[in-house]
């Protein structure tokens, strides 16, 4: 009924390469540019007055909360290739 890619394989080692792999793909292809991507986004609606700066932290905190989120979307996002 379903095709799983890795039913064939049996070791324990290539099973863990296979995710790490995986983990190192989802972080450079999808998390960190969405990530980078947003943090920007985010600087430039806070420069061009669009969003809300803090007195004492300036855009810090959203960009922060940008980059968190975007991160976490990024690596589920890869979920569906592994």
């Amino acid at each position: 009924m379903f095709y799983c890619p890795i039913s064939h394989i049996h070791s324990a080692g290539e099973i863990a390469k296979i995710r790490e792999e995986c983990k190192k793909e989802s972080f450079w292809y999808r998390a960190l540019p969405l990530s980078l991507g947003s943090m920007l986004v985010t600087q430039g609606l806070a420069s061009k007055g669009i969003f809300s700066a803090s007195p004492r932290f300036g855009a810090l905190p959203k960009m922060a909360i940008a980059e968190v989120l975007s991160f976490a979307i990024g690596k589920m996002s890869y979920i569906g290739e592994c």
